[in-house]
Order: structure tokens, then sequence, then C-alpha cells
């Protein structure tokens, strides 16, 4: 998941929608943003190989203010043995 914070006026939401229109990555039409909520940030969930991967679908200009973090799933398996594990 990437997610692109920006200063919480109307200048840099168009500045951080702008950068990513111009980076030409399809980055654009996986966004959310939270911006009409007062949430100056903008996430996507994306599918890359690796972080560099990741990173790299991020505007050069946003990158020191990204955040790109490796999302998983658990199995209903897997979440109950952590449960059965940190019980005992």
């Amino acid at each position: 998941m990437i997610q692109l914070p920006h200063e919480g006026n109307r200048t840099a939401c168009i500045r951080a929608i702008q950068a990513i229109q111009r980076h030409g990555s399809h980055l654009i039409t996986h966004m959310d943003w939270g911006c009409k909520a007062g949430v100056h940030t903008g996430w996507a969930v994306v599918e890359a190989d690796n972080l560099q991967l990741a990173t790299m679908m991020v505007p050069s200009e946003c990158r020191r203010d990204a955040t790109i973090t490796e999302l998983n799933r658990f199995t209903t398996e897997e979440m109950a043995s952590w449960t059965d594990h940190s019980e005992g």
C-alpha cells in the first residue's frame, strides 16, 4: 500500500494529484483520497514484486513523504494459531 500525505490545503491537494498525473503511472487510477474528509493523504493498493518497484511507482517529488507498506492477509487457521499461542 502506498500512502502519500500532503499539507492540508487545496493547493497541496492539487499539487499531489498533478505530480501523480505527470508521473504517467497508472497510480492515479488506483488512488483513494481522504482530502474531502480532512485527511490529506492518498492511498493506493498496488501489486509490485518488491519494495523498490513499488517506490518507483511514486513520483520522485513525493517519495520523501511516501510510506510504502507490504500488506498481507491471514487465513482463519493462521489467526487461530496465533490466538492459541498468545493465550498459552
